[in-house]
């Protein structure tokens, strides 16, 4: 019988999937969106910060209380497709980001002012 042995093997082991320059996404299960993403630490930032949005609205909402629970889940994958698609999705991505970045920012501003 073979031992088990306490490291993952280098396939799922994050730090040597980064190491070898695959390309990686954000797969948002439930509506099945998929975003590009720069790096396996990035796309697995915006999976948390995604899944911990979901959680807090179903936590406010109190979605269990009625079993409209969420059926969505970002998870980070490795893209599959070619190289050219990952940058062309990313490079929308990152304009997106940017967009909503500026206009929280604005909105922000404006929330101030006006209450300043």
């Amino acid at each position: 019988m073979a031992e088990a042995s306490n490291t993952a093997p280098a396939e799922t082991h994050p730090e040597a999937e980064q190491a070898d320059n695959r390309l990686w996404y954000m797969h948002i299960q439930g509506p099945d969106d998929v975003h590009a993403a720069p790096d396996f630490w990035t796309a697995l930032a915006w999976a948390a910060e995604l899944n911990t949005a979901i959680a807090q609205k179903a936590a406010k909402e109190n979605w269990a209380a009625d079993g409209n629970y969420p059926h969505t889940q970002a998870v980070v994958r490795r893209w599959t497709w070619s190289a050219t698609e990952h940058a062309t999705m990313l490079a929308r991505e990152l304009a997106e980001r940017q967009e909503h970045a500026e206009k929280r920012a604005a909105a922000l501003k404006q929330r101030e002012a006006s209450h300043g």
